[in-house]
């Protein structure tokens, strides 16, 4: 029986791996052509994952979808951005930003992770594993909080009065606690697909409740094949923890393909498309997520060698849907509060 399954591919900045080689017009050029084949081969969205702490990396992840957001029409761009360092008012609007860049194709990577050389790039002790998903929580809460400022109709572009927004639908936060304090709205109109949609992976046990309260999307790590079904199980019985529907979840688990991780992967060849399936269809997954090293050299032979061969079990993109929808994504429809 074929399967149809949602698709994301992994993509980390250029850095010295590839510096060494191109200009970094010319790493765009590489990279932009990569992404490009990947929307023609049907993949749902990239993801521009945080480089590697202590390495130098060429593009931040944000602004190169920004770049990629002109190269293309139907694959969704999701941007790593942390939950740790920076401020969530900035996050916010920097997303809202690359949501009208991509027309509703744009997703937030969240990073709760921290190093040592972060924490000394902003000073900022982040403390011990609670005191990190701690500040991570508040981070996401006050973005999520921004991106609801703005009801749907409250922009209201009247050349002729100079009237930009109906006051009465937008709606400024007042969030004061531990880590921020933060007064809305937010700066940016709202979302054209209502708010990025929200992207974590899962590496650690602690960061699942995070993940299933806020994210969207969910890319559980698993260490073997076996355990492919089980990570699904996990994230869809901690959904319920967190007082959510799990089918309100995609849960899309991390496969390595082309190069070894510390999970379990699957090589390109002719029976790889009918053990991805199956991995599926056995798991109630929606999908998979696709990693290997991240380099363009990676990027490229991944078009090359594998996307022909997973073309059929791909769910079709639909032209001028946003990435919520071709995620499908059941978001609840929003009240219009002004009416209360």
């Amino acid at each position: 029986m074929c399967i149809l399954m949602r698709l994301n591919v992994v993509i980390k900045p250029p850095s010295e791996v590839d510096t060494g080689r191109d200009t970094p017009s010319r790493m765009l050029s590489r990279l932009t052509a990569a992404v490009t084949s990947l929307e023609d081969a049907g993949v749902t969205a990239v993801v521009l994952a945080p480089a590697e702490p202590d390495s130098v990396a060429t593009f931040e992840p944000l602004t190169l979808a920004g770049a990629l957001a002109r190269a293309t029409s139907t694959i969704g761009l999701i941007a790593a951005d942390s939950a740790l360092f920076g401020h969530p008012y900035n996050t916010a609007r920097r997303l809202a930003t690359l949501d009208h860049l991509t027309s509703g194709r744009s997703g937030w990577l969240v990073v709760p992770a921290a190093d040592p050389a972060a924490e000394a790039r902003y000073g900022l002790v982040v403390g011990d594993a609670s005191a990190r998903i701690a500040r991570a929580t508040e981070f996401a809460e006050v973005v999520r909080a921004l991106w609801e400022c703005w009801e749907p109709g409250a922009e209201v572009p009247d050349k002729t009065k100079g009237d930009y927004q109906d006051d009465t639908r937008v709606h400024p936060i007042e969030h004061r606690s531990t880590h921020y304090t933060v007064r809305g709205p937010l700066d940016v109109p709202r979302c054209p697909q209502g708010k990025p949609v929200v992207v974590q992976a899962v590496q650690a046990p602690d960061e699942l409740p995070l993940a299933c309260r806020f994210a969207e999307v969910v890319v559980p790590w698993c260490i073997s094949e076996s355990d492919f079904a089980e990570a699904v199980a996990r994230v869809r019985s901690e959904a319920v923890q967190a007082g959510r529907d799990p089918a309100e979840l995609v849960v899309l688990p991390a496969v390595g393909v082309l190069a070894g991780l510390d999970g379990f992967a699957v090589g390109a060849g002719a029976d790889m498309p009918q053990r991805l399936g199956e991995l599926v269809r056995h798991s109630s997954a929606d999908g998979v997520t696709l990693v290997g090293d991240g380099t363009l050299d990676w990027v490229e032979r991944l078009t090359d060698e594998v996307l022909p061969e997973l073309r059929g079990l791909l769910t079709p993109l639909r032209p001028g849907a946003t990435l919520a929808d071709n995620l499908g994504l059941s978001r609840a429809a929003e009240l219009d509060r002004s009416a209360a």
